[in-house]
């Protein structure tokens, strides 16, 4: 009974320090057009509107919103997020929707994985 016990003990060990539960990143991404004034549209950006609107509303999963800066001499957006629960691509895409101009650098030399630079044959 005690081997099957400390057997259990340091499998669920194992199995809860190999699971990651938070990966915060930071992101930090060109706005050419944007100025301090849109300071506000940038966070709006971020904000889900409740069922009675903007009473009820919520900051979207994975943003922690109280990081947010914006750096007007250099155009850029700097946020910490959670990428295990959204990723650069969705903040590119809420920041677009607010209507904010979203320039992302590529990773990789070919620029795939939803940046702006390059299209993969199959996607044009």
């Amino acid at each position: 009974m005690f081997k099957f016990l400390s057997f259990f003990i340091l499998s669920l060990f194992c199995l809860l320090a190999g699971c990651r539960r938070e990966d915060i990143r930071l992101a930090q991404i060109q706005l050419p057009e944007a100025t301090a004034a849109d300071l506000e549209r940038m966070k709006l950006a971020f904000v889900i509107p409740g069922l009675r609107g903007m009473r009820d509303a919520r900051v979207a999963d994975g943003i922690l919103l109280e990081t947010l800066e914006f750096d007007a001499d250099s155009k850029t957006l700097s946020i910490k997020y959670d990428s295990m629960k959204i990723a650069r691509t969705n903040i590119r895409v809420k920041l677009e929707k607010a209507g904010l101009k979203v320039v992302f650098p590529s990773n990789n030399p070919n620029g795939v994985a939803g940046y702006v630079d390059f299209k993969p044959a199959s996607v044009q």
